[in-house]
Parts: C-alpha cells; sequence; structure tokens
C-alpha cells in the first residue's frame, strides 16, 4: 500500500502549530506575491518546515546519509545546477525507476528534504539536465533534491554504505572550483 501525507489524519501538533500561526512555505509564497508580506525570514521557514514535519505519517524514516536508494518507480523530483557564478539554477526531472541515489549527509536529524547524487551520475547527466544548461560557459555540475516523503514512498534502502571513492559527490566535485 501507497503512503502519503493524506494518510494520517490532522494530528493535534499539527492543529496547535496552524493555531501559533506556523504557515505553509507555499502559503507565504503567496502572501510574498501578493503584496501581503515582505519577506520571508530563516524563522518562518524553520516553522513552515516543522509544520510539514507535524504532517508526517509515524512511520516515516529519516534518512542519515551515506544511503543508497533505488527509485521503485519514475519520479519526479527537483535537479540543482552548479555555476562557477554566485547562483543555483535547476528544475524538476523525471528520476528513472531502477536508478539510484546517494543521500548525503543531512544537516538537520530530521529533514523534509536533503540533498543526493545519482549513483550513475555521468549516465544521466544528459537525461537530467537540459543540453543548453550542460553547453554554458560557468557549468559545473548537477546533483537533485529530494523530499522525505518521495524518499520514503517512492525509493527503497538498498545499501548503508558509502560509494566507492571514485564516485564524487556534488560537494567534493565543487571544491575544485575554490581549492
Amino acid at each position: 500500500m501507497r503512503h502519503t501525507m493524506t494518510d494520517t489524519n490532522t494530528n493535534e501538533k499539527y492543529r496547535k502549530l496552524r493555531g501559533l500561526g506556523f504557515k505553509t512555505f507555499e502559503e507565504m509564497d503567496l502572501e510574498l506575491k501578493n503584496g501581503l508580506r515582505k519577506s520571508i525570514t530563516q524563522e518562518d521557514v524553520e516553522k513552515s518546515t516543522e509544520l510539514k514535519r507535524a504532517l508526517y505519517p509515524d512511520w516515516i524514516i529519516y534518512p542519515k546519509g551515506d544511503e543508497i536508494y533505488e527509485a521503485i518507480e519514475a519520479v519526479e523530483i527537483d535537479y540543482m545546477t552548479a555555476w562557477s557564478a554566485p547562483f543555483t539554477g535547476g528544475g524538476k526531472t523525471t528520476f528513472p525507476k531502477g536508478e539510484q541515489i546517494s543521500i548525503v549527509k543531512p544537516n538537520h536529524g530530521k529533514p523534509t528534504s536533503m540533498y543526493c547524487d545519482p549513483v550513475n551520475y555521468d549516465e544521466l547527466h544528459s537525461i537530467i539536465v537540459p543540453e543548453k544548461d550542460r553547453r554554458a560557459k560557468g557549468y559545473n555540475g548537477y546533483y537533485l533534491c529530494i523530499d522525505t516523503l518521495n524518499l520514503n514512498t517512492k525509493f527503497k534502502l538498498v545499501s548503508s554504505e558509502q560509494l566507492p571513492k571514485s564516485k564524487k559527490t556534488f560537494f567534493e566535485r565543487l571544491k575544485k572550483i575554490f581549492i
């Protein structure tokens, strides 16, 4: 049986957070676009993340990093592009069924999303990143960002061992720019 956030009834913690004025990031972004707010602060982001966690079902498993997951179906996820400039790009991509990702160690014990690299980075490069970006001056690779709920429902854990040293993570590849 496939699980989603809607499987769980609105719980007490969620109701309390809503009562305290916690909003989703999407709600705050809409307020920003409609001129109802001037900014979204770090505190606002943290509150929206806590609100999102309150809706997660009890069975959710948070990744610890250095784990490899395999897609059990084709799944839409975010990709991000790195540049030799002070910005990132990216978009959405369909990650193929059967392909694997390596989770970068999360910076929070209960992340709602985390960065990862495809195990078959080179083979998937042309599928994930448009040619226009790949050929652009200053382009310096890509990485993925996956939602914790998608990781739990559309992927399966296949290994909790590190990748071989020859498979460098995005952050290891990025170091080459600055060192």
